[in-house]
C-alpha cells in the first residue's frame, strides 16, 4: 500500500526559558491524500502542549484531540471528539541537531531535527495503526 499526501497546520505558543506551552491546529485544509483505493482527507485536530527545557534536552507531553470520530485505544472520548496524550524527549546533540524520542497510544516513536535561524527539517518515523510504519518529514519556517 502506497499513500502520499499533504497538510496545512498553524501553531501558537510562547518560550520562556525553563517552560514553554502552545497550541497547533493541524489539517486545517482537510488534508488530501491518495491511497491505492482513491483519496481520502484527514479531519483537523488540536494539540495542546507544555515543555521543561533542561541543559541540553526537552521533556515535552502533548494532549491530541481528533474530530474525526472516537479512535480506538483513545484515553478520552466523547461523541465524535477523542484525545490522547503524548510524552517525550529532545536531545540537542549541537546548536542545530536534535535527536528525539517519545511514546505515544503505546507505541515508541523517534526523530531527528535540524534547526537553522528561521528554517528547520525534521523526520519522525512512528507506528500508525491503520497505515502501518509512518516516514514523517515536516518543512518549518518561522517568520
Amino acid at each position: 500500500m502506497k499513500e502520499i499526501g499533504v497538510g496545512v497546520d498553524a501553531a501558537f505558543y510562547t518560550e520562556q526559558d525553563l517552560l514553554s506551552y502552545g497550541f497547533v491546529i493541524r489539517d486545517i485544509i482537510f488534508s488530501p491524500f491518495k491511497k491505492d483505493t482513491g483519496y481520502e482527507s484527514v479531519y483537523p485536530s488540536f494539540w495542546l502542549g507544555c515543555s521543561a527545557r533542561l541543559k541540553r534536552s526537552r521533556i515535552v507531553a502533548e494532549m491530541e484531540i481528533h474530530t474525526d470520530g472516537k479512535y480506538e485505544g483513545a484515553i478520552l472520548s466523547y461523541r465524535d471528539f477523542s484525545g490522547d496524550v503524548h510524552i517525550g524527549m529532545e536531545y540537542l546533540l549541537s546548536r542545530n541537531i536534535s535527536l528525539r524520542g517519545g511514546f505515544s497510544r503505546g507505541r515508541i516513536t523517534a526523530g531527528a531535527g535540524l534547526n537553522f535561524s528561521r528554517f528547520s527539517v525534521d523526520y519522525a518515523i512512528y507506528p500508525h495503526t491503520d497505515l502501518g510504519l509512518n516516514h514523517k518529514i515536516t518543512l518549518t519556517l518561522w517568520y
